[in-house]
Parts: C-alpha cells; structure tokens; sequence
C-alpha cells in the first residue's frame, strides 16, 4: 500500500523523493475520522493503480474523492499529475498551486517550491476563455459546462480545460441562449452573448431549413397545389392521345392496303389461295393494332381533359412551364418525330 503523506517522484515531482510516515503529520482539531481515512487510502491506493495503467478518467475522480475525505499534500500532488497526463491542464496548473498553498502551510517550503515549478511550467499550456454579455437582466444566468458564471467574471480570461464547452445565457421571460465553444491547450476564446429576446419573439428559434423537404401542414390543413403537375399530365395525355391516334390511322391504312392485295386472289371471302390467305391474315392484324391504338387515343384524350379542367387556377404556368407537342413527318420514307417542351 503506498502512503497518501509520500509524494511520488514518477507521478508529482520529478527528482524529488518524500519520505513521510502518517504519524509525522499534525492531526487537525477536527480531523476526518478513521473510516474516512481508510476510505480516502482505499481510494489513493485504486487510483495509482488506475493512474499507472494510463486510466486517468477513473484515476483522477478517485484521487478528487480521497482528498475530500482527508485532504493530504501527497494526494494534491498525484491529482495534479493525473490531471495533467489527462490532458487537463488548467485542472492540474490549479491543483498545483493549491498543493504549494498546502505545503506551506504544514511546514514543507521544499514541497511548496517544487509544486510552484511545476505550475509555471503548465501554465503556458492553460487554455482561457472570456465570457462577455452585451447586456444584463434581471435574473440573468450565464453557465459554463452547467457550472454558474458569477457576474463578477464576466470580461475576464478565465482558465479553462481544453476541449469543447456549452455557454448558456438566461433570464426571466426570455428565450435561452446556447453555443458550443471548442478550445486547445493554450489558446484563449472570446464568446460574446448577444441581447436576449423575448419569448414571444419567434423570431428566437433559428434553425436551419432543408428546402428540398416542404415543412409540415397544420393539423386539419390540406396541400394546396399550383396545378402544374396536373397540367403537364393533361397535356402529356394529349401527347399520347395524338401519337395513339396516328399510329391508329398508320394501321388502319396498312390493313386496307393488305385487304386490297387480297381481293383478287379470294373468289369469295372465305376461299383464298395461300398467298390471298396470308394478306387477310395481316391484314386483321393491322386492323386490330388501328383499333387498340384508336382506343388508346380516346382514353388518353379523356384523360387529358379531365386533368386540364380540374387543375388548379390560381397559378398560372409561366412560359417555362408550357408544353408544347409538335408532330411530323421526318426526313426518312416512315416514322414519326415527337417533341415537346416545358
């Protein structure tokens, strides 16, 4: 079991070795009892164990409790040193110069000094941050970490760990203010707290808005729609309707040239040779294609009318909302050319 009253070289001041037996030390007049001492060295003990396999994040609150229980020099010493290695340098410049303080005072200028050394040579390293509101209130409220800012540190650089940190303002019937802060070792921040508004003002709440995503509608409320989208589907069903019929029409002509073809080669309509046998043939075909086109056209057209006469009016399409169909005959001997724009 290593001692709290030793302060350990590795872990508190480099070369310099404490030998300090627990019954050296002045009791106090209202010093912590027994079980408190043996809670406070279960603690110490646990915590360089931690401290030695690089855990700081259960070391250092175990060595913060021990000292509580029974404040000792030699603790001091290990905190500061853990809180240092964990990447707390203002927690650990602080500690240090609490742990000179308390050398001091039991009589060890020697501990005292060493302690001041390692404080000078942490503080470069301590990272600030400065906290100025624009205005105060009534009731105004300024926390760090959750942590309340006392007025009389407003516009002062107070030393800070490094890393992030929440700044919240707030004040009776006005909307609280929040930010994040990130700050390195070292480094000093300035966060400026503006006027509050007022919890009516909900102009307050700032969010960012994705316009890709149409905010959501009050309960009860319906879409209301411009009619564009309807309109582009009427007249891409008259698009259709219109090529629907032509190719209607394309079939129907090709069925009668068949038909044509036929006739002299069938003495009546049901004895053709082969050759008269097959035109017939083709030409059903064609005439049953001309009429599922023909049909189509009409229901294409229907629709087209439906959705054009129902579509919305209070939003006219602009110019770069129209379409335009254009139909006609391209260069080559067969086929059709459909073009539109919107």
């Amino acid at each position: 079991m290593r001692n709290r009253y030793v302060v350990l070289a590795p872990f508190a001041i480099a070369g310099l070795l404490i030998v300090e037996s627990s019954h050296a030390q002045a009791p106090a007049a209202a010093g912590p009892s027994a079980t408190d001492q043996a809670a406070a060295q279960a603690l110490f003990d646990n915590a360089r164990k931690a401290m030695d396999s690089g855990d700081f994040a259960h070391a250092c609150p175990m060595f913060e409790s021990s000292q509580k229980l029974d404040p000792q020099p030699g603790t001091q010493f290990n905190l500061a040193a853990c809180y240092d290695k964990g990447g707390k340098a203002a927690s650990a410049w602080i500690t240090y110069q609490d742990a000179a303080s308390a050398s001091a005072a039991a009589g060890r200028p020697e501990w005292a000094e060493k302690a001041k050394e390692k404080a000078a040579t942490i503080e470069p390293r301590v990272a600030k941050i400065t906290i100025m509101p624009v205005t105060a209130y009534a009731g105004f409220e300024v926390r760090r970490d959750g942590v309340v800012v006392e007025a009389g540190a407003f516009n002062v650089a107070l030393p800070i760990d490094g890393g992030e940190h929440v700044i919240e303002a707030t004040a009776p019937h006005k909307n609280k203010w929040r930010t994040k802060i990130k700050v390195a070792d070292g480094q000093s921040a300035k966060v400026k707290i503006p006027a509050l508004t007022d919890e009516a003002d909900t102009s307050a709440v700032q969010t960012e808005v994705d316009d890709s995503v149409p905010p959501p509608l009050p309960p009860g409320a319906t879409s209301v729609s411009d009619g564009k989208t309807q309109r582009i589907l009427a007249y891409t069903g008259f698009g259709l309707a219109g090529v629907s019929a032509i190719m209607g029409g394309v079939f129907g002509g090709l069925a009668m040239s068949k038909k044509s073809d036929a006739d002299p080669l069938c003495r009546t309509t049901t004895t053709c040779t082969s050759e008269g046998a097959s035109l017939i043939s083709s030409a059903q075909t064609f005439a049953t294609l001309s009429t599922i086109f023909f049909v189509a056209a009409g229901v294409s057209a229907l629709e087209g009318i439906t959705l054009l006469v129902t579509a919305p009016r209070n939003a006219p399409p602009t110019p770069t909302q129209a379409i335009r169909l254009e139909f006609g005959a391209p260069r080559s001997d067969a086929g059709l050319s459909l073009r539109g724009a919107w």
